[in-house]
């Protein structure tokens, strides 16, 4: 029957008998149209478990933007989590302002939950609150933000990225970022090459060995001749992997400088 059934079935969700409401739910699962919602959402606002695992599939595949509201509301509740999380993600970038409010929540599972759902419907318009995820000590948050900015590579990103190579919590997965946005973060990563902290200067060493053009070799070279023997060690594989990738001579300068002498 179709849609044509929809208003019918609606009213068989307060029947008394169980089989009955679970038939209804089936159908309309099926058959619900956008004029379900109304009656979907007050049935959300019950506070029943059960009903909702039940509304949220529905709801999901109606992509109503009438229902962000009441299911990021849910975003909270151990239970239903997981599919609020994936109603949002099949909003796609129309849910991605509701998100954002929810990236900002003091419980951090709901701003763990928010970076999952950006993490797949996530624009350039996310990068700003997502950086500050991606700084912050919300563990479960944090990996999932340094994923959105790794597949969103936002120049914006490259900077904030950068300082975070400071923080030994966050190194590893802010170099990875750097090393995947390419030779746009060339000129950070040189610049982080002088960082008064010695394992920033090391983890920019091995950036400019993925990223590095022939313009990073003349400021790489000088770390091959420091007295630290892996400091010595990083420079001379980033300049290999550079003149490998570039087909640069890495001792150029140096060569004529001899010449000169």
């Amino acid at each position: 029957m179709g849609p044509v059934a929809e208003k019918a079935v609606l009213q068989c969700l307060g029947h008394p008998n169980t089989e009955v409401r679970a038939q209804a739910w089936r159908i309309l699962g099926q058959i619900a149209t956008k004029q379900s919602v109304p009656a979907l959402l007050q049935l959300l606002q019950q506070n029943n478990k059960e009903v909702a695992k039940q509304v949220l599939p529905i709801l999901a595949r109606l992509k109503d933007e009438r229902a962000m509201a009441a299911v990021g509301e849910l975003l909270g509740n151990k239970d239903l989590r997981f599919a609020a999380i994936q109603f949002f993600q099949e909003m796609g970038p129309a849910a991605e302002k509701t998100v954002l409010t929810y990236a900002k929540h003091a419980n951090e599972e709901v701003v763990a939950a928010a970076m999952e759902i950006l993490q797949q419907i996530g624009t350039a318009e996310c990068v700003p609150v997502v950086l500050e995820v991606a700084a912050g000590d919300n563990f479960a948050a944090r990996l999932n933000a340094f994923r959105i900015l790794e597949r969103l590579k936002d120049p914006r990103s490259i900077v904030p990225l950068a300082e975070m190579l400071a923080d030994p919590m966050v190194r590893h997965s802010a170099a990875q970022v750097l090393k995947k946005m390419g030779p746009a973060a060339e000129d950070v990563a040189i610049k982080g090459l002088k960082h008064p902290k010695r394992d920033v200067g090391m983890a920019c060493l091995e950036i400019l060995g993925e990223i590095g053009t022939e313009k990073s070799l003349k400021e790489i070279q000088p770390y091959t001749r420091v007295r630290d023997a892996f400091v010595r060690m990083a420079a001379a594989r980033a300049m290999e992997a550079i003149a490998s990738r570039t087909q640069a001579n890495p001792f150029k300068e140096a060569e004529e400088q001899d010449e000169e002498k």
